[in-house]
């Protein structure tokens, strides 16, 4: 999802940076298998900083938010122990690469 900043500070921004950067470690300290990492917890809080931030998300952003909590909920009763971070690195390596070239 694409964000754009309502007024404010580039310091408002780097605060921002640096919350969503403190959220995410964490929230993997435990680990990324799905009994340990509740994605739509982290989620929650990223939405938390957003608000506080003055941060505006695309409106398709809550919908993916609910879409992954389901998914979420469905991959912790099938599989808890998937690593989520092993088994997403390619996929998400290859959209960085493909992003960095746009």
């Amino acid at each position: 999802a694409r964000a754009t900043h309502r007024g404010g500070s580039a310091d408002d921004v780097a605060a921002f940076v640096d919350e969503l950067d403190r959220l995410v470690k964490d929230a993997t300290l435990k680990g990324v298998t799905l009994k340990d990492l509740r994605v739509a917890a982290l989620l929650n809080d990223v939405l938390t900083a957003c608000r506080r931030h003055r941060i505006r998300l695309e409106a398709n952003f809550a919908t993916t938010v609910v879409a992954i909590a389901v998914v979420e909920g469905i991959g912790r009763q099938l599989d808890p122990e998937l690593d989520l971070l092993r088994e997403a690195g390619p996929f998400l390596g290859r959209a960085v690469v493909k992003g960095a070239r746009e």
